[in-house]
Formats: structure tokens, C-alpha cells, sequence
């Protein structure tokens, strides 16, 4: 329930963000749910750049896939270190970030530059990091790549020889050099490859750490999110029990003003029972009869 209240909430124009996710977590804390209501209270919002790539993950399920094969086959190339493939690759690459960056787009009148920058670049991101793609429908901001080195056409590939003419002399302004050894060469190719490797395992500890890291700062955000909740909720019921305690404290002193106006009143009442019944014994006694006992026969 909370995953789908928070698609809907990014599936929403930045204007309209901050509004519906007070009433959702409204919702979720009427119906008792602190956790989820923590969930949706941390939830950011996104910029116009990422509202449109949000909005276009939300409209086509296929988007992810397209972006995430694409990278896979790019990653594959550039291991095989495949110059023709990278270059033929990245010509799809671009085809189809300009693609799904003018379906996104479309959701805006008039994007400005840095809208459209900044929707390509988090689209590039994408293809190239599987951090992102797993952010997307959901991003906050645009992204950018951010991994060693270039990815696509722009990165380094094995360079071409240089080229000699026909008759074997060597180029104008070039010098032929010398052809290395083959254990020479061996060794050259073979400290390459380990540190290319050694480079590979690098980015994918650095990927994973944060990939870990971001994860952590969601959690402690949630975290955050959900004990600025309890405190306003404890705040909110300490409010309430002062003001019940002082409604308390008001009628009691109403109740004991009232109880000695009561014992007043008795007071000043039996005070005027008493002179009452001292005036009429008095009155008896001056005619020599007790109150009840005058002759019937008079």
C-alpha cells in the first residue's frame, strides 16, 4: 500500500507534491500506520527534470528495460574492449536517449535548456549505472554519471596503429619506431590487462559501497522522518493532556467555589431558621401559651 501511495505521489507535477503527501500522511497516521506514514513523510520533491522521467517510467513500464539491455551490451562491450561494437552501441545509445528524453519532454510546454540537459543526463546516467535505473519513478533529482572514466563512444578504446603508406615509409612527420620485443610485449599486454582488471574491481567496490551507502541514508531519513513524527505526536497528546488537565483544574475550582457558596447559603439559612424560631418562642411566651396548645373552646 505505502509503494503504491508513493507512485502516486511522484506521479504527481512538483506543484501538487508537497500538498498530497501531508494528506497521505495524514491518511496513514488516522489509520494507525507510523511506519508508513514515516515512509511517505521523507518521500522528497523531485525537481521538474526528475518529475519528467518519473512521469515517463510511470506511463511506459518498458522504459526501464530498454535503458538497463542497452547498458548491459555497452558494459559487454567495453570488457571485450570492442572498438566497432562501442562505437555501434553508443549510435544506439544516443538514438535512444534523444528518443525517450522527447517522450518525457512532452509533458512541459516549454522545457528550458537546463530541463532538457539535465533529463538526458539523468537518461544517460541510467543506461550506464543500474544505481540509477532502480531509482527511477521515484528520483527526487537529476542524476548524472558518475562512474571512472567516460562510458559510450567517448570512452578510451584501444587505440588504432598509426597509419604507414603503401610503401612502407614511414608517414611525413612520423618516425617509424621500433617494434617491441614479444616477451616485451607480452609483459606490457599482461600488466595492462591486470590493471585494467584491478580498475574494473575498483568501480564495482565503489559501485556496491554506494550503492550500501545510499541505502543507509534512505533508512536513517525514514528514520528521521518517522521520530520527527512520534515527536509531534507525543508533543501533540502532551498539548491535549494539558489542556485536559487544566479543564480539570478549572472545574474542580468551580466545583469547590460552588460547594462553599452552597455551604454559605445553608449557613444563612439556618442562621434565619434560628431567629425565626426565636422570635416565635418569644411571642409565646408573652402570652403565656406554647406554639399548638390554645384552647380549642377559646
Amino acid at each position: 500500500m505505502a509503494a503504491d501511495e508513493l507512485d502516486e505521489l511522484y506521479r504527481l507535477p512538483p506543484e501538487d507534491f508537497t500538498a498530497a503527501r501531508s494528506r497521505l500522511v495524514k491518511a496513514a497516521r488516522s489509520r494507525g500506520e507510523a511506519d508508513r506514514a514515516a515512509q511517505i513523510a521523507a518521500a522528497r520533491k523531485p525537481t521538474t527534470a526528475a518529475w519528467l522521467v518519473n512521469s515517463l517510467v510511470h506511463r511506459d513500464a518498458h522504459v526501464v528495460d530498454r535503458l538497463g539491455e542497452l547498458g548491459d551490451r555497452l558494459h559487454a562491450a567495453h570488457r571485450a574492449a570492442d572498438g566497432d561494437r562501442i562505437r555501434e552501441l553508443s549510435a544506439e545509445h544516443r538514438r535512444l536517449v534523444a528518443e525517450l528524453a522527447e517522450s518525457a519532454l512532452t509533458a512541459v510546454a516549454a522545457p528550458s535548456a537546463a530541463v532538457r540537459d539535465d533529463v538526458t543526463a539523468t537518461l544517460h546516467a541510467a543506461v550506464a549505472d543500474a544505481a540509477v535505473r532502480a531509482r527511477l519513478g521515484r528520483l527526487t533529482r537529476a542524476e548524472r554519471w558518475s562512474g571512472f572514466g567516460e562510458f559510450g563512444d567517448s570512452a578510451p578504446i584501444v587505440a588504432a596503429a598509426t597509419s604507414v603508406p603503401d610503401d612502407g615509409a614511414p608517414a611525413a612527420g612520423h618516425r617509424r619506431r621500433a617494434e617491441p620485443a614479444p616477451d616485451e610485449a607480452a609483459a606490457t599486454t599482461s600488466e595492462q590487462s591486470a590493471a585494467t582488471d584491478a580498475a574494473r574491481a575498483a568501480v564495482a567496490r565503489a559501485e556496491r559501497i554506494r550503492a550500501d551507502l545510499d541505502t543507509q541514508v534512505g533508512e536513517r531519513r525514514a528514520e528521521l522522518a518517522a521520530a520527527r513524527l512520534a515527536h509531534d505526536d507525543a508533543r501533540s497528546r502532551l498539548e491535549q493532556a494539558g489542556a485536559r488537565l487544566q479543564a480539570a483544574e478549572n472545574a474542580h475550582a468551580e466545583a469547590v467555589a460552588a460547594h462553599q457558596d452552597a455551604a454559605a447559603e445553608l449557613r444563612s439559612a439556618k442562621n434565619r431558621l434560628a431567629a425565626v424560631q426565636r422570635t416565635g418562642r418569644r411571642a409565646v411566651s408573652g402570652t403565656g401559651k406554647t406554639p399548638r396548645q390554645d384552647d380549642p373552646d377559646g
